[in-house]
C-alpha cells in the first residue's frame, strides 16, 4: 500500500517547531534565533498585552504561565510572555490603578476603556523606543503642520500696524469730508471722530 502524502505546510511547520525546541547548547545560530524570538515575545507580546489589559495585566500573566505549563509548551514562549506581562503590570501598577480609579469616578464606558488602552499602548511605544535608543535614530519631530499650531503661538503684532493705518486713513477721509460741509470747525470734527473711534474700540473688545 502506498503511503499517503502528508500536508506539506503542516510538515514544514512541525519541522520548524521541532527544530526550535531542540537543545541549543553549543549552537550559536540556534541560540541567536531563540534569543530574538523570546526577546520579541517578552518586549512586544508580553508588554503589549500588559499595556492592553492595564490593571489586570498581572492576572493575565499568571494565566499565561499556567496555560504554558498545563499544555506543555516546550517553546516556553507562553511563560515568557506571561512573565513580561506581570513585569509590566508591577512597573505600571500605580499609574494603572490611578487610571482605573478615575474611570470609576467618571463612569466606565467602552469609549473610556478603549481610550485608556490606547494611551497605555502609546506610552509603551514611547518607552520602548527610549529603552532601545531608537528615539535617537528617529529624532524628534520639529516641523509641525501649520494647522496644528496653537493660536497663542502665532505672532499677531504685525496686524496692529495695518489696523493703525486703516484708522488713520479713515480719520483723514472723514476730516476732509467734514471740512467741505459748512458750519463745522476742525476741532469739533476731530472731537467727534475721536469719540466714534473710542466707541468702536469698546464694542470690538466686548465681542
Amino acid at each position: 500500500m502506498a503511503k499517503k502524502k502528508g500536508n506539506g505546510n503542516g510538515s514544514k511547520g512541525k519541522k520548524m517547531y521541532e527544530r526550535y525546541v531542540e537543545d541549543s547548547k553549543g549552537k550559536v545560530g540556534h541560540s541567536a534565533i531563540k534569543m530574538v524570538v523570546e526577546g520579541a515575545s517578552a518586549t512586544v507580546a508580553g508588554a503589549g498585552a500588559g499595556a492592553l489589559f492595564g490593571v489586570w495585566s498581572p492576572l493575565l500573566g499568571l494565566l499565561l504561565i499556567g496555560t504554558g505549563h498545563y499544555f506543555g509548551d516546550k517553546t516556553g514562549l507562553l511563560r515568557i510572555t506571561g512573565a513580561a506581562c506581570i513585569g509590566y503590570g508591577i512597573a505600571k501598577a500605580k499609574e494603572n490603578r490611578a487610571s482605573a480609579s478615575a474611570a470609576v469616578v467618571e463612569g466606565i464606558t467602552l469609549g473610556a476603556i478603549a481610550t485608556g488602552a490606547k494611551e497605555r499602548l502609546i506610552d509603551l511605544k514611547d518607552n520602548w523606543l527610549k529603552a532601545t535608543f531608537l528615539d535617537k535614530l528617529i529624532g524628534p519631530k520639529t516641523d509641525a503642520p501649520a494647522e496644528d499650531a496653537p493660536v497663542g503661538a502665532i505672532d499677531l503684532t504685525e496686524l496692529d500696524a495695518f489696523e493703525t493705518l486703516n484708522k488713520e486713513a479713515a480719520v483723514k477721509y472723514e476730516l476732509k469730508k467734514a471740512q467741505q460741509e459748512e458750519g463745522s470747525s476742525e476741532g469739533e470734527i476731530l472731537e467727534g471722530l475721536n469719540y466714534a473711534l473710542m466707541e468702536e474700540e469698546l464694542d470690538f473688545n466686548t465681542l
